[in-house]
């Protein structure tokens, strides 16, 4: 399979990588059983919630990838519609992980609204193992032969695990052990932060996974799924999941009394910090400006706006209703 490790289990052939994300998985899971009991819920129930995560992070996952890679997924070489069949075969393609995101996060809410159980506390029960899953799946993205970025050359960058040998000789950029440490920062972070109000944990881990997530997926060179040529899918849907948190934070913040201006000032600040993300993507494809300037700006908005959101979801939290 084209170099990736592949084991073969009762005539089964399984590629290790896939076989690691079913364990961490499982292993998620029984953590967020133990999260749930933590939070006055019984455990059953986050084995429950997190079955339906995988229910549907699978099928989203899924579908984004195919509805991106429909020529090749659901087409022969001569153009013809060759049947949905490929959908169900998952040793064909791959997952969108941002699909994959918004499967888990819909069945949180899904699950809450469906058992009568206080949505806030159902997401900061799924966030920590959630988020430790994510992380743990970057670092060993390599087994997938995927999660490399540019190539290098600096003696003190070529070796693993910052890099990635590529099939020449030569190393790339291992972005997704770049990407597997800041989660694992936002995660560890999220083990000591204490907060006061239910849902203020989800809603910070998803401010900070997604800020997090925004620049390394530009660095990829890897088999990213794009659309519009320089649009990346899940870089975008970072942006996209950054900005809904941050919306709920001002309206959770709109329900404690924020001034309406204050809001709308706010939301101004992290659209345009947006439109700049999106500019420094166009220059990086079409001018001839430095790249490493670019980032460095481009790094510097993502700040800005990061800390804009967690501020007011800081004092948010911190309010009294």
């Amino acid at each position: 399979m084209n170099g990736i490790p592949t084991l073969s289990l009762a005539g089964t052939h399984i590629t290790l990588y896939s076989l690691l994300a079913i364990l961490f998985s499982l292993a998620a899971a029984c953590w967020s059983g133990i999260r749930f009991r933590q939070k006055g819920m019984r455990s059953f129930e986050g084995f429950l919630c997190c079955a339906l995560c995988a229910v549907l992070g699978l099928f989203l996952g899924r579908l984004i990838f195919c509805a991106v890679r429909s020529s090749v997924m659901f087409y022969d070489p001569l153009g013809r519609f060759a049947g949905l069949s490929p959908f169900f075969q998952l040793q064909i393609g791959s997952l969108s992980v941002i699909g994959v995101i918004a499967g888990c996060l819909l069945s949180g809410v899904l699950y809450a609204k469906c058992t009568r159980k206080e949505t806030g506390k159902v997401m900061d029960a799924l966030a920590l193992p959630g988020v430790w899953l994510f992380a743990v799946m970057r670092f060993v993205e390599p087994l997938s032969k995927q999660g490399y970025g540019p190539q290098v050359t600096a003696p003190f960058l070529c070796f693993a695990p910052l890099s990635i040998q590529n099939g020449w000789g030569g190393w790339n950029l291992s972005i997704c052990f770049i990407e597997g440490v800041l989660l694992s920062a936002v995660a560890l972070g999220l083990m000591f932060h204490k907060t006061k109000k239910s849902g203020t944990t989800a809603l910070l881990a998803l401010l900070l996974v997604s800020a997090s997530q925004l620049l390394p997926e530009s660095l990829r060179r890897d088999d990213v799924l794009r659309i519009f040529i320089f649009a990346r899918i899940t870089q975008m849907g970072f942006a996209v999941l950054f900005f809904l948190s941050a919306v709920l934070g001002w309206v959770r913040s709109k329900k404690q009394g924020l001034p309406g201006k204050h809001i709308a000032l706010e939301c101004a600040l992290v659209l345009v910090s947006m439109v700049l993300l999106i500019g420094g993507e166009f220059a990086l494809d079409k001018t001839q400006w430095p790249d490493g300037l670019i980032y460095l700006v481009m790094l510097a908005i993502i700040l800005f706006m990061t800390v804009l959101a967690v501020r007011r979801l800081h004092r948010g939290d911190c309010t009294e209703k």
